[in-house]
């Protein structure tokens, strides 16, 4: 029998990422803790795994660097058939994010979103619109929404195809976890354009600047959405750009690297 480890060797980078966040002392110092019992327990399996399998091409180069175990790389697809592309229009000014708010680092993003970007681009944009897609808990995230008229919570909805149609720009202010990359191929496929941190994003293969805009503090990430917004034109070749990289993208392709790295090329 042969074993393989998806997802593998890299989590103790994202704890330690968050205990570069984090400000207190006594969480830093158990994320310090968290980081080197995670690394422990990824180097044990990552030896005794026969094949190590990621999605970030990033991971795919640490872990050629720091593993004897062979590497596949799988880069996420994109879903062309799910989600049609609309490009809402020069004059949208809707802003769009995404995902399972109850998961942690979902809420974090969304909470940090609301509380350090959206007031800059609210002085700036005071038309501008911000959705968020997305089951959530607790009354965290709905009191920092009231604060903005502009800012919407829809709850948990049964199709996503609809909302991308509501908006012409995708912010993605992530500071931890790794499903956020299934999102931004989502919003490069529907036709949005896309703001992010650079939390990741220069280990995914996609190219600043042509598919995506990134950030390294919430003031830029407000500047690079103000930006869209200032310059439809701007918009609108981000947009394209980053559809053509979904189309070449999708997930035939992503199959079709599996069975490559698995050596089972007639079987997928």
């Amino acid at each position: 029998m042969r074993y393989f480890f998806d997802e593998a060797g890299t989590d103790h980078l994202r704890t330690r990422r968050l205990r570069e966040l984090e400000t207190t002392p006594w969480t830093r110092l158990k994320l310090t803790w968290d980081e080197w019992r995670l690394q422990r327990y990824e180097r044990y399996f990552c030896q005794r795994a026969d094949f190590l399998l990621t999605v970030v091409p990033g991971e795919a180069e640490y872990l050629r660097r720091t593993q004897q175990t062979p590497v596949g790389l799988v880069p996420c697809g994109a879903n062309l058939d799910l989600f049609n592309f609309h490009y809402a229009g020069d004059d949208n000014t809707t802003m769009l994010f995404c995902g399972d708010m109850a998961y942690e680092p979902n809420e974090d993003a969304l909470a940090y979103f609301l509380e350090r970007i959206f007031p800059l681009i609210a002085q700036s944009h005071p038309d501008a619109r911000f959705v968020a897609v997305g089951r959530y808990r607790g009354e965290r995230l709905p009191r920092l929404a009231a604060r903005f008229p502009q800012v919407e919570l829809t709850g948990y909805v049964e199709e996503m195809d609809p909302q991308w149609r509501r908006a012409s720009i995708f912010v993605n202010p992530m500071r931890q976890g790794r499903g956020f990359i299934t999102k931004i191929m989502d919003a490069f496929t529907a036709g949005l354009a896309v703001v992010s941190t650079n939390f990741l994003m220069d280990e995914l293969g996609i190219e600043e600047g042509v598919h995506f805009l990134s950030a390294d503090d919430e003031r830029q990430f407000a500047q690079k959405v103000c930006q869209l917004l200032e310059n439809p034109e701007r918009k609108r070749t981000l947009i394209y750009q980053a559809r053509s990289f979904a189309e070449a993208n999708g997930w035939e392709a992503a199959f079709a690297a599996l069975g490559e790295a698995l050596g089972l090329e007639e079987k997928l």
